[in-house]
């Protein structure tokens, strides 16, 4: 062979190496390239028989993605059928939205496990449990980025659960110790971990394209804080009910909430009660009664939210979003959700309410209430009328505009070295504590809550 035909064999070897041995190592590159948002949060890639596709063990069915309710009223424009099912399947489409661009897992800040751990539903008298241990032990198996960045294992990985913590049996294996846990409502009667984060249940109303020209105040659409600062008539002016009540008890279990619904039906023109009968039966028509609570949260200037087997319920969110201040008679009702309201106290009324024949008519605590903090109330109107988008899970993201979901990815992206230090533990009182020990999802039946 020439020198010349050894040059250009050497240059064809080299070429061949470049175009194969680089090619290859740029496929193998992209296989393990992850989704990623542009700030770094990336997705594990789990097929749908994990979120979307999984069905639950009665009907086969998938977890219900909330849909629009159809009305021509302007009040109702916005509002969805939710339940708080839907915060699983609201975080992975939004997630879905946002993950545009590809990562190496290397250059990732938080990783996302799309796994739906909450999904059940209704059958044989109660909310079943989840009972997926092969799906969990799979999903397990795949969380390969663990221990790749600095600090405890899985601390940069977060999983969300449509469910109350104490409901959430996954939350407690060992290998999610350390895992960013989101849920709805942050309580256990033993106390919990700072990794366990609380985020806002999905209310009914959810922003939409529609609802935009009423975000600059063209238009008197949707709830009152999209245009404006819901400053309710007081007093001698106000046309509608002081106090609003959307709920049920269980008779002999929940007795705050029983006592709340009797003193609300001693005084009728000063609280507008819907009392939605059979939890066992409610689910069946939640399209219907999220519209009668948005209709009775936007009339009423308070609204009562005494705890049920747990210190939270969807209600509280439905009542901000509706610009009605709600009133808790437990302060852990609100301690779990300092990433969204820290400041809670300017926008809630706590009043400790004690039963007992002597004890006064909570609703006659409310009119004096009206009479002698006027100012007070119209503070805390604003107040939420400046907050509540932050509490709200808009369909899509809006430039310049932070959303529950947009709220809780920047405090975990700001906060992923030190999540624990942010959430405290708190302590129920007794009254919830004993609702919680006469609670059938004590022993693992879950229900709904409105």
């Amino acid at each position: 062979m020439t020198p010349k035909g050894l040059v250009e064999c050497v240059l064809s070897l080299q070429l061949l190496y470049v175009c194969g041995v680089g090619a290859y190592r740029t496929r193998r590159d992209q296989s393990t390239m992850m989704k990623s948002t542009p700030d770094g949060i990336c997705t594990y890639q789990l097929p749908a028989k994990f979120n979307i596709g999984l069905v639950d063990s009665v009907y086969g069915m998938e977890e219900p993605e909330p849909k629009l309710l159809s009305s021509p009223d302007p009040l109702m424009q916005g509002v969805h059928d939710t339940n708080q099912f839907c915060l699983e399947r609201i975080f992975f489409s939004r997630m879905q939205m946002l993950t545009n661009t590809w990562r190496h897992p290397s250059q990732c800040k938080l990783f996302y496990i799309p796994y739906f751990t909450a999904w059940e539903t209704w059958g044989g008298g109660h909310w079943k449990e989840r009972d997926t241990p092969e799906l969990d032990n799979e999903v397990l198996q795949s969380l390969v980025h663990m221990g790749r960045n600095l600090g405890p294992l899985g601390h940069d990985h977060f999983i969300v659960s449509s469910r109350v913590y104490v409901d959430t049996q996954l939350f407690a294996h060992s290998t999610l110790k350390h895992v960013i846990k989101l849920t709805i409502e942050r309580w256990s009667p033993d106390g919990l971990p700072g990794n366990v984060v609380g985020v806002p249940y999905t209310g009914s109303f959810r922003f939409i394209p529609a609802l935009e020209h009423s975000l600059r105040g063209s238009h008197e659409t949707g709830p009152c804080w999209l245009w404006s600062s819901c400053l309710k008539s007081l007093g001698k002016n106000r046309t509608g009910p002081l106090v609003g009540f959307v709920g049920s008890a269980r008779l002999g279990k929940e007795v705050q909430r029983y006592e709340v619904m009797r003193m609300c039906r001693e005084r009728p023109k000063e609280c507008l009660l819907h009392d939605t009968g059979d939890r066992e039966y409610s689910s069946d028509h939640r399209a219907s009664i999220n519209e009668i609570a948005h209709r009775v949260y936007s009339s009423s200037v308070f609204c009562l939210h005494p705890p049920g087997d747990t210190p939270t319920r969807k209600g509280i969110f439905d009542s901000l979003l509706a610009g009605c201040i709600p009133v808790v008679f437990d302060a852990v009702t609100m301690q779990g959700y300092q990433w969204h309201l820290e400041d809670w106290k300017n926008m809630v009324v706590h009043y400790p309410l004690e039963l007992g024949p002597s004890q006064p008519n909570v609703i006659d605590v409310m009119l004096n209430f009206e009479v002698q903090y006027h100012d007070s109330i119209q503070d805390m109107q604003r107040k939420i009328a400046d907050t509540a988008y932050s509490l709200q899970y808009s369909t899509y993201t809006v430039p310049g505009r932070a959303d529950a979901f947009d709220v809780t990815l920047a405090r975990m992206m700001s906060s992923r070295h030190d999540v624990v230090s942010l959430m405290p533990l708190s302590t129920a009182l007794a009254a919830t504590v004993e609702a919680w020990s006469n609670s059938p999802r004590r022993h693992h039946h879950n229900e709904t809550r409105q």
